[in-house]
């Protein structure tokens, strides 16, 4: 049986930039920062870390937040509540929610 995904909803286009409302994927790993992020900061502090491995990209922030960015996890990841990533941009305080992605 395919799995069927809710289509993104485009929120506006200006130039050749087109903005998107990326849709939840069902099933995908949540989890929320546990200490806060500086910009430029690695070590990525997580309550649960299940789920989410070397190579994957995650989502640092809600969905459509004028600082949510995307990350790549780029260390062998063991369970637990630790990750390290590419470095982030902006600062993210401590609660804020990451969420694995299936695309950059």
């Amino acid at each position: 049986m395919a799995v069927t995904y809710p289509k993104p909803i485009i929120l506006n286009s200006e130039g050749s930039v087109i903005r998107i409302q990326h849709p939840q994927l069902p099933g995908e790993p949540k989890s929320y920062l546990t200490a806060a992020l500086s910009a430029t900061g690695t070590t990525v502090t997580v309550s649960d870390n299940d789920g989410i491995a070397n190579g994957n990209w995650v989502r640092l922030g809600a969905p459509g937040s004028e600082r949510a960015e995307l990350v790549r996890v780029n260390a062998a990841v063991t369970r637990g509540t630790s990750l390290t990533t590419t470095a982030c941009v902006f600062d993210h305080p401590n609660g804020t929610e990451i969420v694995r992605v299936l695309f950059d």
